[in-house]
């Protein structure tokens, strides 16, 4: 397996997009066997993540990330914003939402079609 990717990054915005090769992936979506390898989320041969992140100040970061199998098309998304409550205190705000049909990797039917995270994070 391997990963080659790039990224670039401005004053305030940094965008990343990777590739991911699976080895012991399938080559088609019939050859997924999800409940027989130790990678139950990476069933197919190749992937492409991107992410897009914009700081708008020292207190607000937005971004958003997107994970694609490149052999089914299917694919999950999050947006996401974290504000910055004190130095080490975080509170991040994100979904995600999924694109995938029956017996695709990232199906709706296994992840739902989308869900919500609130978090609070505090650094010490």
């Amino acid at each position: 397996e391997y990963d080659l990717g790039v990224n670039y990054i401005f004053t305030k915005l940094m965008l990343n997009l990777t590739y991911y090769y699976n080895g012991i992936g399938a080559d088609s979506r019939s050859k997924y066997t999800f409940l027989s390898t130790d990678d139950y989320y990476f069933q197919a041969l190749d992937y492409l993540y991107g992410s897009i992140l914009f700081i708008y100040d020292e207190f607000l970061n937005l971004g958003f990330d997107g994970f694609v199998n490149l052999i089914d098309g299917s694919g999950i998304y999050l947006p996401q914003m974290v504000y910055t409550i004190n130095n080490g205190l975080n509170l991040a705000v994100s979904a995600y939402f999924v694109t995938g049909k029956d017996g695709d990797d990232f199906s709706i039917s296994r992840y739902g079609k989308y869900g919500f995270n609130l978090r609070l994070e505090a650094k010490f």
